[in-house]
């Protein structure tokens, strides 16, 4: 398949336009030449060295990644991100990267990949402001269980996740933003959530769970960032193209 068209459809798919104004990241085709053909699609969370070495090891044509190289401004081709390019271009791969379109998406997102294993029903987008980041659902899951089976979503054992605020008496309803989702809390005290799933913890979200009362689960950046890019692998999977996912987990 042609890169350039491949891309187009994963921006397509992925609603790649409507998060231009609001997502910090350039989603969509990082590097690469448009017309080069595409055979095998390496997955990862982050466009690492390493990922990206071990993408050239595997014999990947494009790296397909969640966190990419370009952010916000267009910036100077030195030091590390120079490095990075460097690589890329050592291992002849193409980058695609697509940040928060695949924290939102409804089917392929990250949040949605958790909200599957969990049984959410009655899904609907986490408010925000803009577009969506996450998903709100109904759940029917035995409290004692919910630790168990968040822990099984992300594929990490149980002492991996960590837990802010009070301990659920009762879980009807479940609020997911993946990553880095802490400044959510009080937003998802107030559309009625029981418990916030999201991925790393920061200073303030300690004394806003305990003061809102709302219990937060802590499981992980990367962790909770993994399920987007392998439900993409396998949907490219599905146009016989070969797919590999890396997994460098980060454990934070």
């Amino acid at each position: 398949m042609e890169l350039g068209s491949l891309a187009n459809e994963l921006d397509r798919l992925l609603d790649v336009d409507a998060y231009a104004a609001v997502d910090p990241a350039m989603n969509g085709l990082q590097v690469g030449d448009s017309g080069a053909n595409i055979e095998h699609v390496v997955g990862a969370v982050d466009a690492a060295i390493e990922t990206i070495d071990k993408a050239g090891e595997v014999g990947g044509d494009l790296l397909l990644v969640h966190h990419g190289l370009f952010w916000g401004e267009q910036h100077r081709l030195t030091g590390l991100r120079f490095d990075r390019i460097d690589s890329l271009l050592d291992n002849n791969l193409a980058l695609y990267a697509v940040h928060l379109p695949l924290d939102g998406h409804h089917t392929l997102g990250n949040a949605a990949v958790i909200a599957d294993h969990l049984g959410l029903t009655d899904r609907q987008p986490f408010p925000t402001e803009t577009t969506p980041i996450g998903l709100l659902g109904e759940v029917d899951i035995d409290v004692k269980n919910l630790i168990d089976t968040v822990a099984s979503a992300i594929d990490r054992d149980v002492s991996f996740l960590r837990t802010l605020g009070p301990e659920p008496a009762s879980v009807a309803k479940i609020a997911i933003v993946t990553g880095s989702g802490t400044d959510y809390i009080e937003t998802a005290a107030e559309i009625g959530a029981d418990v916030l799933i999201t991925g790393e913890p920061k200073q303030a979200a300690f004394h806003a769970a305990d003061d809102i009362g709302l219990p937060v689960i802590l499981a992980g950046h990367y962790a909770t960032e993994t399920g987007g890019i392998r439900a993409l692998l396998e949907h490219i999977g599905a146009q016989e193209l070969e797919t590999t996912f890396i997994d460098v987990p980060t454990g934070l």
